[in-house]
């Protein structure tokens, strides 16, 4: 078989899930990946050598997968009804083997009852498919709740994944779901007004559609009802009524988790704005990103810098790109996603998306940008715009926050960054 190598140990104590069977869950991998596969004893006895040979690719998938088999970090079990079992096992096995091979999930199908294992990234993509799968069969409300009680757990992860996966956005998944869950709301949200937007112009008569022009997402905590039975019932009901009763509930707990009075808001950086800035118009700096990043964090505040995700590939007024990756890393960096709607690549607006994060967060904004459009979409960002926006000057690589940022009246810079 052409390709790399790569080698890998195994604890002496899983050894046995992948060599019972007369191997029979290594020739799984070798089945599901392309990939050839042996196992060897290592020097020091606490463990055998696994070595994969195949594409980097393929390795890649292979070896998450064998982490799945051997050392899960989630479990999860999902209800469905029995008849639709051969639909999701598939003719020879075909439909299981693509589910575990596009995942990374180890899935067993057991008399109604889906029992997924591994990462917690390959259990959300494995249950959202499982579930898209079984969704049409579910006609009544115990079928509705047995199936959405298995997933009650994950909240915000499990339908951020979903949404990224169905909207071919070009940020995968694994980057936010190590975000605050602040964050993992406003992406819900701005790829829902994305998708009623497109929905909207599809169908317009003539009258002039702006997306987000309501100021109203998807799961807008004042438009909806909570309760505990809507919210498991939501999940899996393709009404979005009842998904909004459930997403609203998990979704005020976030927002009303906060930190005591006194202490130091999130702060939230236009990082287009500030790298523009820096390179005085012309250069898109990506140094003047961290300058500001460093400034905030050196005074003890959460840092969130936001950068279209277009920027992370390089563009000609670019400079110090290699910054952004180590922003991203540290996880000071988030980039905003665009969707893919009828072949068609639709790029979030990013000036929408920062104030969403702050809104979430109750977080400074930190920008030269009066946010005027946006002013007139939503009361609620119309009051964070003028009461959290701070504004600042760059002199060279001297980062000067303004020291009164809501006049000379108003609180000094310190108490702005404070909660009140």
């Amino acid at each position: 078989m052409e390709g790399g190598k790569s080698e890998f140990v195994v604890k002496q104590d899983k050894v046995h899930v992948l060599t019972n069977n007369n191997h029979k869950r290594l020739h799984r991998v070798q089945q599901l990946f392309s990939v050839g596969t042996s196992i060897s004893a290592g020097g020091d006895m606490s463990g055998e050598w696994v070595t994969l040979v195949g594409t980097p690719e393929n390795r890649e998938k292979a070896m998450e997968y064998i982490k799945s088999l051997c050392n899960p970090e989630h479990q999860i079990e999902i209800r469905y009804p029995i008849e639709l079992e051969p639909d999701l096992i598939g003719k020879s096995g075909a439909m299981h083997r693509e589910l575990e091979a596009s995942s990374g999930a180890v899935i067993m199908f057991i008399n109604g009852r889906a029992h997924l294992s591994g990462s917690q990234m390959a259990v959300l993509l494995a249950s959202s498919r499982i579930e898209d799968m079984i969704r049409p069969s579910l006609t009544n409300d115990v079928h509705k709740a047995e199936a959405a009680a298995a997933v009650e757990a994950f909240d915000v992860d499990h339908e951020l994944c979903r949404v990224l996966r169905r909207s071919e956005s070009d940020v995968p998944a694994e980057d936010y779901l190590s975000q605050p869950d602040q964050i993992k709301w406003a992406v819900l949200n701005e790829l829902a007004d994305q998708e009623q937007f497109e929905g909207a112009v599809s169908g317009a008569t003539g009258d002039e559609v702006k997306p987000g022009g309501s100021g109203r997402s998807l799961w807008d905590r004042s438009a909806m009802q909570s309760g505990a039975a809507s919210k498991k019932q939501s999940v899996i009901d393709q009404s979005t009524d009842t998904k909004k009763s459930m997403l609203k509930t998990s979704h005020n707990k976030q927002r009303l988790t906060g930190p005591r009075p006194g202490g130091l808001r999130p702060v939230v950086i236009d990082a287009s704005n500030v790298a523009m800035h820096h390179g005085n118009g012309r250069l898109f700096s990506c140094k003047g990103i961290k300058i500001a990043v460093d400034y905030f964090t050196q005074r003890g505040h959460t840092v969130t810098a936001l950068v279209p995700n277009h920027r992370q590939g390089g563009a000609p007024d670019g400079r110090d790109q290699h910054i952004l990756q180590i922003l991203k890393d540290n996880g000071t960096l988030v980039f905003t996603p665009s969707r893919k709607i009828d072949k068609r690549r639709i790029v979030c607006y990013d000036d929408r998306f920062i104030v969403r994060v702050a809104v979430e967060n109750g977080g400074v904004i930190v920008s030269n940008d009066q946010y005027r459009d946006l002013q007139q979409e939503n009361a609620e960002w119309k009051a964070v715009i003028e009461q959290r926006l701070l504004q600042y000057a760059f002199v060279g690589d001297l980062f000067i926050p303004a020291g009164d940022p809501l006049g000379r009246t108003g609180p000094k810079l310190d108490e702005f960054l404070r909660w009140g």
